[in-house]
């Protein structure tokens, strides 16, 4: 079972898929040590992608994004 951090909110049950890709983002953060642009680099995507990522996963509310 994933962690509960890592469980999407939003409505509904989380779809595998989901739950598949918080945890690889979350592995790729916590290998770049919190860093957005690192752990985009190691996921081979831009860093806007990833953090359009997080919040569609609800893993980084909207408006709540860091500084570029």
């Amino acid at each position: 079972m994933p962690h509960a951090a890592l469980i999407p909110r939003g409505a509904g049950e989380p779809q595998a898929s989901e739950i598949a890709e918080a945890e690889r983002l979350a592995v790729a953060l916590k290998s770049a040590a919190g860093d957005l642009s690192r752990a985009a680099a190691l996921l081979k995507i831009p860093r806007s992608t990833l953090l359009h990522r997080l919040q569609k996963l609800g893993l980084l509310p909207k408006g709540d994004e860091p500084a570029p």
